[in-house]
């Protein structure tokens, strides 16, 4: 995505002949959670007819590139997302189990992408996780 003006949702792509957009895929990134290579995913899609498509992976957008470039190549509408795990604030010293919550992010524009890399990069950063990419209920005002 060398064009920064480039809408890396994809702007334009076949319309979906199946009527169907699956929004929710783990890809080969989603470690011990997804075995689905993107290209393969892609071909399936075109086989089912499928004018698009998200990935999701668990906390991480290092499919992002491929899904984009590849999708475009085969004129399918790629939607790059991710699957956050939403936690409460570790801050509260309180000693209760934590609970964790799964969350379905998907990219619109330009600004929703970024908004994506900022939530997984924070995730990895954080002093305040334990061993996992995560996002804080304290966050979202931010993005």
């Amino acid at each position: 995505m060398s064009d920064s003006s480039a809408n890396p949702v994809g702007d334009s792509a076949t319309p979906s002949a199946s009527g169907f957009v699956h929004l929710h895929v783990h890809s080969e990134y989603s470690i011990l959670d997804g075995a689905c290579k993107i290209d393969s995913l892609l071909d399936r899609c075109l086989e089912l007819g499928m004018g698009a498509v998200a990935v999701t992976d668990h906390g991480v957008l290092s499919g992002a590139i491929d899904l984009y470039r590849e999708a475009r190549e085969r004129d399918i509408k790629p939607i790059i997302g991710l699957e956050a795990y939403v936690v409460d604030d570790r801050r509260n010293k309180a000693k209760v189990k934590e609970r964790r919550h799964h969350l379905t992010l998907l990219a619109a524009d330009n600004a929703g992408y970024r908004n994506l890399i900022q939530i997984s990069s924070r995730g990895f950063r954080s002093e305040e996780r334990r061993g996992g990419k995560e996002c804080r209920t304290r966050w979202s005002p931010e993005h």
